[in-house]
């Protein structure tokens, strides 16, 4: 269908069909994926031929022409890809296909791979020599030198370091001194109720130390009571 999309704007696209995801499974991925609407399909491969004759797909070993296989199923990922057929076991490979969720997309190859690496080094290259040539001052007693700032970055490595301790104090001091927290109690209680029977006993001993005037009558020896009943 769109077989004229220049191939650097398929690797920026994407097709599906919702209504086909209940269904779709590595029996019948090969059919979703020779849709006529699909961008990625080339209606005038073996595959269309057969479709619209109504044969049977294992009749694509023996023609030559553009075809499309399954290559791997691991769901719900499926690779699909595309080939010149030239005899009965000699295909070359021309491109290559994921469907990932029902969506189909086109794999990058190997130089668009490469070329994107290339300019995302060149960009942060690029960003590397601007800030560099702020730090490039001339002097006229020192000529040109480098002049970093140190106490910026300082600063900045100061704050991002206040800022992992204070996500390792949330995260890991807090469960800690709860643990600690819940060592302590029991024996928080177990001092309180030792000191309570530390002040029963000195209570007792308090009370066995004071004696009633009956007890000190009898204590006393048999003259002195008469002398005090005499009284």
């Amino acid at each position: 269908m769109a077989a004229g999309i220049p191939t650097n704007k398929k690797l920026h696209i994407n097709w599906s069909d919702s209504s086909f995801f209940p269904w779709l499974n590595e029996f019948t991925v090969l059919d979703y994926f020779c849709d006529a609407r699909n961008p990625f399909y080339n209606v005038q491969c073996d595959n269309q031929f057969l479709k619209m004759q109504g044969g049977n797909p294992e009749a694509l070993m023996s023609m030559n022409g553009l075809q499309y296989q399954l290559h791997s199923a691991q769901p719900p990922l499926y690779i699909i890809r595309k080939v010149q057929r030239t005899s009965k076991k000699d295909v070359i490979p021309l491109s290559y296909y994921y469907i990932l969720h029902g969506i189909v997309y086109q794999a990058p190859d190997l130089m668009s791979a490469l070329s994107s690496r290339l300019e995302m080094t060149s960009h942060y290259l690029q960003e590397c020599l601007e800030t560099s040539f702020g730090f490039y001052k001339y002097n006229p007693s020192k000529g040109y030198h480098w002049e970093f700032n140190q106490n910026e970055e300082n600063k900045k490595k100061d704050f991002l370091q206040q800022q992992k301790w204070s996500m390792f104090q949330i995260s890991k001091t807090e469960p800690l001194v709860e643990e600690f927290i819940r060592k302590i109690m029991p024996q928080k209680d177990q001092e309180v109720k030792s000191d309570e029977n530390v002040e029963n006993m000195d209570q007792d001993q308090t009370a066995s130390q004071i004696e009633t005037p009956s007890d000190v009558n009898q204590d006393q020896p048999a003259e002195k009571k008469m002398k005090t009943n005499s009284r």
